[in-house]
């Protein structure tokens, strides 16, 4: 095994990391509890403290409250150290965030990805809104710490390219994160979606110090897995963790865009649950909508919500298949939380209460009631929120 050596000055750079890490994950806090929790000696403390404050980073807010002796003072991050963007692309949308250097949202943009026009077309729509949110608050690109991509999968993560999505044909091993280094000029990180949505929920959701996170995206397209494990981004061997979509639900099941056949994304998803309400409409079952127009999820989801048996059907069916590959996930990771995102997810609460209600009616393991089952913290805007959290961690991650 060959090791590899850490200068002085790397390691300085791992520490401060680790600093800035632990204040931005508690946001305030005293320099006796950083020594606690970096497990750093007090003078180790106090060196990279007065370069954070000299560097306009981290700021002194007043004091504490006393356990004794002198009132502690407190530390923050400075929210005008800097700024993030976040970008999420999917099938539909193209998302972008920004935030100052706390993650606080300053600005959102929505645009239609429009991504059957050609990858050309929709990177060229990216750059534009990256650079018209920038110039929009009269930001200089230097103070723009990073962009973080949150994609379609399968990517290399480490090459920083999308592979070969099977919902946007075409875009075959496309080099996204340079393309768009390159053409704004600022550092840019890049993680698939949901993972990416997972690593928001840990630094700036509703994690709560869970240490095992699992979030599922179930989108109009696609469905999405990502596993958050102290922090860090599991993305396993070959980049190739957590595509719940494509794991096998239903034996000689529907055909999947990825080339199988009975994955969950071709089960469950928005264009399945629009399937089961055609099929049904082919058999003359009756319902609010007919076949005589262009049904969307949006509207099998809202006429659901009205008590439209064919349509609460349809997300009955998607939830079953949701809870075998959750269900299978609980036993297999044991998460302590699961998130549930992604547009489908959002415009229907039955789908997500239904998904936990057959979750919960499984026997085994015993533990699985105990894993808490949570809407996402971000709604449609966490995949975004997830690339402002790539851009603060330095996307860390483990193999």
């Amino acid at each position: 095994m060959r090791y590899q050596k850490i200068n002085s000055q790397k390691m300085k750079e791992i520490n401060i990391e680790n600093v800035l890490s632990i204040v931005r994950k508690y946001g305030v806090i005293s320099r006796k509890d950083l020594v606690k929790k970096t497990e750093l000696t007090t003078g180790t403390i106090t060196n990279l403290i007065t370069e954070l404050l000299e560097r306009g980073l981290i700021q002194e807010i007043g004091s504490g409250e006393s356990a004794g002796g002198r009132k502690p003072i407190l530390l923050q991050l400075n929210p005008n150290a800097g700024y993030a963007i976040g970008v999420e692309l999917n099938t539909s949308q193209i998302i972008c965030v920004m935030s100052d250097f706390q993650g606080n949202v300053i600005d959102k943009i929505y645009m239609d990805a429009e991504v059957q026009r050609g990858k050309d077309f929709t990177i060229d729509k990216m750059v534009l809104i990256i650079e018209s949110m920038i110039l929009k608050h009269n930001i200089k690109k230097q103070d723009v710490i990073g962009i973080g991509l949150a994609v379609p999968g399968p990517c290399n993560h480490i090459q920083g390219t999308m592979v070969n999505p099977p919902n946007l044909p075409g875009w075959i091993n496309v080099p996204i994160r340079d393309i768009i280094a390159g053409r704004t000029g600022i550092k840019t990180f890049f993680e698939k979606e949901t993972p990416a949505a997972a690593l928001g929920e840990y630094w700036f959701g509703k994690s709560n110090g869970y240490k095992r996170i699992f979030q599922t995206n179930v989108y109009g397209v696609g469905i999405g897995g990502g596993m958050v494990i102290e922090g860090k981004i599991f993305h396993g061997y070959n980049n190739g963790s957590m595509e719940i979509g494509h794991t096998t639900v239903q034996i000689g099941g529907q055909p999947c865009s990825c080339g199988g056949a009975g994955c969950l994304e071709a089960q469950a998803d928005g264009a399945a649950a629009v399937r089961y309400v055609r099929e049904a409409l082919a058999k003359n079952e009756k319902s609010i909508l007919s076949l005589d127009q262009e049904i969307t999820f949006q509207d099998v989801s809202s006429s659901a919500k009205k008590g439209d048996e064919v349509c609460v059907q349809a997300i009955d069916k998607c939830a079953y298949y949701l809870s075998v590959a959750l269900g299978n996930i609980i036993g297999l990771l044991s998460p302590n939380v699961i998130f549930f995102g992604g547009d489908f997810m959002e415009s229907s609460d039955l789908l997500f209460y239904k998904t936990v209600k057959y979750i919960n009616q499984k026997p085994y393991p015993t533990h699985v009631k105990d894993v808490k089952k949570l809407r996402s913290s971000f709604g449609t805007d966490a995949g975004a929120i997830g690339g402002i959290a790539a851009v603060f961690t330095g996307m860390t991650s483990i193999e």
